[in-house]
């Protein structure tokens, strides 16, 4: 269990800041939620095997996901 801030900036201008919340020791997944600088809900994982833990983990956990509102950033 950690906490991290990334700071973020898109192609198209927006630009705004996330905190990575959780980290899945195996897979070296971290995960997070943030918001873009007109409030738009984002939310992050990045890690260096994102394949493998979209794979394993919990559907349940995955579930915010699928058809959220929020923007999605992997990296």
């Amino acid at each position: 269990m950690g906490i991290g801030v990334a700071q973020f900036t898109c192609d198209d201008g927006r630009q705004g800041q996330a905190v990575y919340t959780w980290l899945d020791p195996d897979t070296g997944t971290a995960t997070g939620t943030g918001r873009f600088n007109n409030g738009t809900l984002v939310r992050f994982w990045s890690g260096n095997d994102l394949a493998r833990y979209f794979s394993s983990a919990d559907p349940a956990d995955l579930a915010v996901a699928d058809c959220t509102p929020a923007e999605l950033f992997m990296s």
